[in-house]
């Protein structure tokens, strides 16, 4: 969108020349500086009939990795003429909001052709994003009229969560607020008691000792070993240095996952197109698309979860779909572990 045509400073020297020389002109009667008069308006008319042309330019751009709050990212910028006529030399800042401002002066360029530069840029917040914007402005080619102009930039620009080194994804978790562990029956070592037998109990899962103190037949149940499994729940949206935190550790705990050797299950949003690490922290940058937490999302992932660990990383908002998690969880005997933000 242009903003217009302005005039610059310069534009007042020969608009003050010519009313000087003219009220000389009226005083002294002059011929002469009646015609200096006039030739003094020829640099304003010249640059109305010439006016910067920004008409045609287009803005896009390309991050050469994904970036990190706080650290650079080298971006590269192309600027094209899209346009029938040759540009005007110019000034483009680039204001977008995810990244710090920079400014690059623009040679004129003509029709079709177009040039690139790589900036380093610092990354401002985490995020996706898709488009950003930037202003184009110019006194060329006279310096008495200045053409400004707001300019879309297109291209996408990942910034990841910063990762924090963990301890094994389990063993992370008891310190975490809103934990509930629960023993869970299966293949272990651990003892959690005598049950009766059932169909398609294992013979040497059965207690010779205390079917033969009892007089039926007792099942002796042991605890089952937890692996580092990991189903994480996302909801949102989130704000505030408390969430970024809980976003960031939340990352970390999936990393080591993978780590581990297991790959965790992320739901909330589409699922990551990479199962690798940089899958998965593109999946943590843009969790701020998230929109509450629907039921059926809830119930998907806590049958995931069933037995397990899950992982939920909610803004306090949703404390109704906490308490809601936690009574499905009681039910499955699963963990869940609540991440604050």
């Amino acid at each position: 969108m242009t903003r217009g045509l302005r005039p610059t400073r310069a534009m007042t020297r020969p608009l003050l020349a010519a009313a000087v020389l003219y009220l000389l002109a009226r005083l002294a009667g002059g011929s002469w500086l009646g015609l200096a008069s006039s030739a003094a308006l020829v640099l304003p008319l010249v640059a109305l009939l010439l006016p910067p042309r920004l008409e045609g330019i287009r803005v896009s751009r390309e991050a050469r990795a994904r970036g990190v709050p706080g650290r650079p990212i080298d971006v590269a910028l192309t600027i094209r003429n899209d346009g029938r006529r040759t540009t005007s030399a110019c000034l483009l800042r680039d204001g977008s909001n995810e990244l710090t401002d920079v400014v690059l002066a623009i040679p004129a360029i003509r029709p079709g052709d177009e040039v690139s530069v790589t900036v380093s840029r610092t990354a401002l917040r985490r995020g996706v994003f898709d488009r950003g914007r930037a202003t184009v402005s110019s006194t060329a080619p006279l310096g008495l009229l200045r053409a400004t102009r707001d300019i879309a930039v297109e291209g996408r620009v990942v910034v990841h969560p910063e990762v924090r080194a963990v301890r094994r994804v389990l063993g992370a978790m008891a310190h975490l607020a809103g934990e509930v562990p629960l023993a869970m029956p299966g293949a272990g070592t651990e003892v959690l008691g005598l049950r009766d037998w059932r169909s398609g109990d294992s013979a040497r899962s059965v207690s010779a000792r205390a079917t033969a103190r009892h007089g039926r037949p007792l099942v002796l149940e042991r605890e089952r070993d937890a692996g580092s499994g990991l189903v994480l729940l996302v909801g949102g949206p989130g704000t505030g240095a408390a969430w970024e935190a809980a976003v960031s550790h939340a990352a970390s705990l999936c990393l080591q996952a993978l780590a581990d050797g297991t790959v965790p299950v992320l739901l909330g949003r589409p699922p990551p197109g990479r199962q690798d690490r940089t899958g998965v922290l593109d999946w943590f940058a843009g969790v701020d698309d998230v929109r509450g937490l629907p039921p059926d999302v809830m119930s998907g992932a806590v049958r995931a979860a069933s037995g397990g660990t899950l992982v939920v990383l909610v803004p306090p908002a949703l404390i109704g779909d906490r308490f809601e998690l936690r009574r499905a969880c009681a039910a499955s005997r699963t963990q869940l572990v609540i991440l604050d933000a």
